[in-house]
């Protein structure tokens, strides 16, 4: 399995935007009008802002402002790019927004994994990868046990997102 990571260096054009709620910090990097990658910040520091729209990400941050009011669940796939994503990703990731675009729910790692004909482990390994979280939401596939499973962001957050979206 070829792994794709994304090069940062100095002077590179592709700054990270920020979208800060009252629970956490939620970053992203554009490119071509497209989300390519997307985490919650876990440092102390404040990392510097940019101000949402100013850099022509009008229309995502609208829709970040809707997410995070509560007023939408989802998403439109044209504004992410699977571009850091592994093959296996982009299949367990389809089946889940295939599966989430009927009725956002939350979902057993095990039922996700019969979908894409592999094992609960491999898919929460692809999920704990996921470098479009809430894009992609990874936050909505739990445990078959009932209990929340990870999150990248934490259970905390993870919580948050399931009870923004009326889920939890």
């Amino acid at each position: 399995m070829s792994k794709t990571r994304l090069i940062w260096s100095e002077g590179s054009k592709i700054e990270p935007l920020y979208f800060s709620v009252s629970w956490g910090t939620f970053g992203y990097i554009l490119k071509s009008g497209r989300v390519i990658r997307s985490w919650w910040e876990h440092s102390v520091s404040t990392p510097s802002r940019i101000p949402l729209g100013s850099r022509g990400d009008t229309r995502l941050s609208d829709l970040l402002v809707q997410y995070f009011s509560g007023n939408i669940r989802s998403f439109p796939s044209c504004l992410i790019s699977y571009d850091y994503c592994s093959l296996f990703q982009k299949k367990v990731f389809d089946a889940l927004l295939d599966l989430q675009s009927r009725q956002p729910r939350c979902i057993a790692y095990a039922e996700l994994a019969r979908r894409v004909d592999s094992s609960p482990r491999a898919v929460g390994r692809a999920l704990s990868r996921n470098p479009l979280v809430v894009f992609i939401p990874c936050h909505r596939v739990c445990s078959s046990n009932g209990s929340l499973g990870g999150y990248q962001g934490g259970e905390l957050i993870k919580k948050r997102l399931l009870q923004l979206e009326g889920i939890f």
